[in-house]
This record gives structure tokens, sequence and C-alpha cells, in this order.
């Protein structure tokens, strides 16, 4: 099993869902860069990152804000709703909002790249997940209202668990008897933050600005265990490391937010998930 994470990671999800346009991209091709993230990193300027957003646009489109967590979002959103159009805005290990604490900056002019593509082209809600870690994401409080100012059709998700170490890794070194199933949510020797407390600060948060929050933890932590695999099946893993989902994972993500009322209610009745993803 760990063998297979680390197959999955190197032969899979590096080269199919890894892809961002950054500042070492060079000019934005519609292309070469079909589906990818119009990303912040390696100092991305907005004159690019606007030209990826309007490359990528179509009659009408859904931005997604965020980072890794944010992307597998991405994915799973598109699988849930082909006939919808989803561009995202990425800045890695970033909360949905621009700002510079200890060293780290992130997403740079989000505001002016904001208001530039609602502008130019017809946005009609807004999805925003990223990783909640306790060092930043308290910063999203100030980017919420920020994006609020250019559209009130907003959904914000949360939290994805993360742990101390690659899912892989822990399952070799818990080998015994059996292989284990999922990770108890007050284990504080494999779960890197208190889940629960940082799921209702989030909560409250969103809350208090009156947007609609998605609860992911029945998805991910169901009756305080997060689950390792897809529907305890062992030969489709959840996650490939600590925090990021396989594609399994995603597709089953994809099943859950389909299932969600607050994104239905931001999406055309139309949109259905694809058979069988």
């Amino acid at each position: 099993c760990a063998r297979w994470y680390a197959g999955e990671i190197h032969g899979y999800f590096r080269p199919s869902l890894n892809l961002n346009y950054t500042g070492n991209s060079g000019e934005f091709s519609p292309e070469k860069h079909k589906d990818f993230t119009c990303s912040f990193d390696e100092n991305n300027s907005t004159n690019a990152i606007v030209s990826c957003v309007i490359g990528q646009s179509r009659k009408t489109n859904v931005i997604v804000i965020g980072d890794s967590i944010g992307r597998d979002t991405l994915h799973a959103l598109r699988r849930a709703y082909p006939s919808k159009n989803f561009i995202m805005l990425h800045n890695s290990s970033c909360p949905a909002t621009e700002f510079t604490l200890d060293k780290k900056t992130c997403f740079t002019g989000l505001n002016e790249v904001l208001e530039r593509i609602f502008t130019k082209i017809n946005i009609e809600s807004v999805v925003v997940n990223f990783s909640y870690n306790p060092k930043f994401w308290k910063e999203f409080e100030k980017g919420l209202p920020e994006i609020m100012t250019h559209s009130n059709k907003i959904v914000v998700l949360g939290v994805t668990p993360r742990f101390k170490m690659p899912v892989g890794d822990f399952i070799k070194s818990s080998w015994g008897n059996s292989i284990p199933r999922s990770i108890n949510i007050n284990d504080k020797s494999m779960i890197d933050l208190a889940y629960n407390n940082l799921l209702s600060e989030a909560k409250s948060l969103v809350s208090s600005q009156q947007v609609p929050f998605v609860d992911l933890s029945p998805f991910f932590c169901p009756q305080e265990s997060c689950s390792l695999w897809i529907d305890e099946d062992t030969s489709k893993p959840m996650f490939i490391d600590e925090q990021h989902l396989s594609e399994f994972g995603i597709n089953k993500l994809g099943e859950f937010l389909s299932k969600q009322p607050e994104i239905a209610s931001l999406l055309a009745k139309s949109s259905h998930l694809a058979a069988n993803r």
C-alpha cells in the first residue's frame, strides 16, 4: 500500500493534477495551459493571471479560490458538475486572501485580479477552499469581505484534515494484523491540528459574514474518525500524502459536493454528476 501511494504521487498526481500556470510558465497559451490553475506562485504578474482566467473563460464561469486543497476541490467540482466551467485562482499554502506575515506572502494583487476579471467575463459564483493552517488561516477573516465586494454568490468549504505524516508511511509504520481503516480525530500523534475546534472556528467566521459554509467533516471524518480508504476498500486510498486526495478521493469528494445544497443553489440546475465518475 505504501508503494502504491508513492507510485500514484509520481506516476499520476503530479503530472496530471498538479497543473499550475505560474510566473515561470511563460506566456499563457489556451492550448498548452488548458485547465491549469491561474496561480500566483513564482511571483506571477496580475496581467498574466488575468490573461489565464480570461483565456479559460466561457459564456458563464465559476471561480475557485484557494491553495492545493482548493485545487483538489477544483478537480472534484469539475467531476461533479461537468457542464460548468471552473477556473481557479491559486496560491500554494495560502488562505484565500492577500497578506504578508512572517515572510509569508499570499495572493498579491488578488483584489485587482478580481476587479478586472469580474469586469471582463461573466462569473456566476465563487467557491473558496484552502488548507486551514492554524498559522495563517484567520487572515481569511479580512479576505472574505473583500471577495464579497465582487460577488454575493459565494460558498466556503472546510475543513480537510492534515496528518503528521504521509498516510502511506502511517500504514507502513502501524502495519500489524490488519490494515488501519481510519484515524481517530482525537489522535494527537497523527492529527496535526485540533480538527473539531478548527472546524467550529471556520464555521463561525464564515457564518458571521452570512456566507454559506459547506462542512466537509461528514465526508472526511464521519463519526469522529478520518477515513483512509474509499468505502473501506483498501484498493482505493483516500489520500496520497498528509492531506491531498488521490484520484479516488477526488471522485468521491465530487459525489459528496454534488449533493450539497449550498453548492447546488449557486450552480445551474441543469448540471448533474457525471455517471460512474
